[in-house]
């Protein structure tokens, strides 16, 4: 597999068989906030490192389920001070489905904390089952061991009022984190064509999604790699991430001639101060 990295980093994630040391609970936290009707869900996880397992990644999907599913109109997802800083896939709600699915990671291995909250909206008080439809988590012993995990389901009954969405003009003013982009080839994905990936994080309402401009043409990716339009790797891109705030931030991400360019001054001055330290040498020994 062939990468451009931007920033080094990397999360693999490998199917063996599990053991069961991660547990995913969900809990009910309290709206406290004037005139927002909205149920939150917190999802927590808590891994059993008493034989020193300890995860770095997990990937799941959590059902919003029960006799009251059908009238939830929407989950907002908030990835704020959650234990992963990396998030493969965002956390992203599928009506159709009536589930959550996500992959997050972190470079380093976390014991316990907030996976991330789910903001339920709903106009009914029928009952709402959290349930855990399947995943596992990834040990950080640097060979991707999978850890299976257990949960238990939570049933909420609403209560009787009309869910106020969420804001974009919340108190987030911060714009999202830029981890790394990654140009990668894979003859796995995409038929082994090029394609770009982005990593960001952010603290507060999480990211949203992240935009691609290639050739004068935007496009919109809710989760995932973007194919590349152009294979050749000569055009400059431009890459944005939105957080659920509408904080955004671009970077631009130069042709491949650029690199080619900077290689070759690199090399030049190598050979320079090769020559010059060589000289030193010689006239040191005179």
């Amino acid at each position: 597999m062939k990468k451009l990295r931007y920033m080094i980093l990397a999360i693999l994630l490998f199917t063996v068989r599990p053991a069961l040391a991660t547990e995913v609970t969900f809990s009910v936290i309290p709206n406290t906030q004037p005139g927002d009707k909205a149920v939150i869900i917190e999802a927590r996880v808590t891994t059993d490192n008493s034989d020193g397992t300890l995860v770095n990644a997990i990937e799941g999907r959590i059902g919003i389920l029960g006799e009251g599913s059908d009238s939830v109109t929407d989950v907002v997802i908030e990835t704020g001070d959650s234990i992963f800083s990396l998030w493969p896939y965002v956390p992203t709600y599928n009506k159709t489905e009536q589930s959550i699915q996500f992959t997050g990671g972190s470079p380093q291995v976390v014991e316990s904390g907030r996976l991330f909250r789910m903001r339920l909206f709903t106009h009914d008080t029928k009952p709402i089952t959290i349930s855990w439809l399947g995943g596992s988590a990834y040990s950080g012993d640097g060979f991707g061991t999978a850890v299976g995990i257990s949960s238990r389901s939570l049933v909420v009954i609403p209560e009787i009022g009309e869910p106020n969405l969420i804001s974009s003009t919340s108190e987030d003013s911060e714009p999202p984190t830029i981890v790394s982009i990654e140009i990668s080839q894979d003859p796995d994905v995409f038929e082994g064509k090029y394609f770009l990936s982005v990593y960001a994080t952010d603290n507060k309402t999480g990211v949203s999604h992240y935009e691609v401009v290639e050739q004068g043409i935007r496009t919109r990716i809710e989760n995932g790699p973007y194919l590349l339009s152009d294979q050749t790797l000569n055009e400059q891109l431009l890459v944005s991430v939105q957080d659920k705030a509408g904080n955004s931030i671009s970077v631009k991400i130069p042709e491949k001639d650029t690199f080619h360019s900077y290689k070759f001054i690199a090399l030049i001055l190598l050979l320079f101060g090769t020559v010059l330290l060589g000289t030193y040498l010689r006239s040191g020994r005179r």
